[in-house]
């Protein structure tokens, strides 16, 4: 445990070809080594926010009130937001997630969006789930996305301005309140 505490690239990864037929296999070979290195370690610390929540909950459960404040302050201090520490609580609460956090994606934004999920919506999308899922996908299952004519996808929320002539729209952080008056004015008038 004390080394894993104490990771560094020092020893993890070679780039050392002395002694080695220097042939396309003994590269892809070490390059695919390399990776692999990376990837399970992603794997792994991506997890750990998992094992945070399951922590902070039970901190929560355990210490007194004003302790638990304390303890939430300390780790925002740290650089672990108190927004986030109630996100990785409640990913850590799901009892959808608790079956089956071994087979999910290692991002935690997915696994906070899985959170939402009543339980009917969760079985409905439980044939989703695997460590390469992306939200996208569960996404168009629900229909929350529409494919488009060109193959791009549009949320269902996008104003539908096909059947627009002409359309007029005000970016408020650029335009002065001049512009923004004539642009009303203008409006006004097309009404009309």
């Amino acid at each position: 445990m004390k080394d894993l505490m104490k990771v560094t690239a020092k020893g993890l990864y070679s780039v050392d070809t002395r002694g080695k037929p220097m042939t396309t296999n003994t590269f892809y070979f070490q390059i695919n080594k390399n990776l692999q290195v990376s990837n399970n370690l992603m794997n792994v610390a991506s997890i750990g926010f998992y094992s945070a929540g399951k922590l902070l909950n039970k901190a929560k459960k355990e210490l007194k009130l004003s302790d638990f404040g304390k303890l939430k302050k300390r780790l925002a201090n740290d650089g672990l937001h108190i927004k986030q520490q109630e996100r990785y609580m409640a990913i850590a609460r799901n009892p959808n997630i608790q079956l089956n956090y071994n087979k999910l994606p290692p991002q935690w934004t997915f696994w906070e969006k899985l959170s939402h999920l009543d339980s009917k919506q969760f079985k409905k999308i439980e044939h989703l789930i695997s460590k390469e899922a992306k939200w996208k996908d569960v996404e168009l299952f629900f229909g929350k996305h529409q494919r488009t004519i060109g193959g791009g996808r549009t949320s269902i929320n996008d104003r539908d301005n096909r059947t627009e002539i002409f359309g007029l729209e005000y970016n408020y952080n650029v335009a002065t309140k001049k512009i923004r008056m004539n642009l009303l004015n203008l409006k006004k008038k097309l009404r009309n």
